[in-house]
């Protein structure tokens, strides 16, 4: 009896290491990217106006990609954004902060209405990034792969009438 508990707590112990691990991007599946890009930047905006919203948009110029390399998201300071193409082979992601938005504090009477009334869930890039780093993920024949820019450089604001920008949009 000894003995087969010996055996079962033995077992046990090389089983918990392997449900305690998770499925989680290595640096190792960074990838290098399959496509050139000249200087990647990014610009702040904040709306001129009370409650119009604030936000960064990440530019990512390309000059070399084959038609099997579809962009997917952008991951830059702690947000997730799809990355669209512009005009000039140019990618842009648009990040919302929350600096100078309108605050919905209104609750329903009824609770099963609230119920539903749930905050989004943040979407994490796999790998941890700098503040001039942004990660990618793409497509490549299918299947999804990541990437990571470096050297990302801040250009001037992008000023939206109305109003001078007030507050430091890096709090948000």
């Amino acid at each position: 009896m000894k003995m087969l508990k010996s055996v079962f707590a033995l077992i046990g112990f090389l089983i918990m290491p392997l449900t305690m691990t998770q499925c989680k991007t290595t640096k190792s599946d960074l990838q290098e990217p399959p496509f050139k890009t000249t200087e990647v930047y990014f610009k702040q905006w904040i709306a001129g106006v009370q409650g119009g919203g604030s936000g960064i948009d990440l530019y990512v110029p390309i000059t070399d990609m084959s038609d099997a390399i579809q962009l997917q998201k952008a991951f830059f300071k702690a947000k997730v954004a799809p990355l669209n193409l512009t005009e000039g082979n140019v990618f842009v992601a648009h990040f919302q902060t929350d600096l100078n938005n309108e605050r919905d504090m209104t609750l329903h009477g009824d609770a099963l209405e609230e119920v539903v009334n749930t905050p989004t869930v943040a979407e994490i890039f796999p790998f941890p990034l700098n503040a001039n780093e942004a990660g990618i993920s793409y497509k490549e024949n299918g299947i999804l792969k990541y990437t990571k820019l470096t050297n990302i450089i801040q250009k001037e604001s992008i000023p939206r009438p109305s109003a001078p920008p007030r507050g430091d949009i890096n709090k948000g």
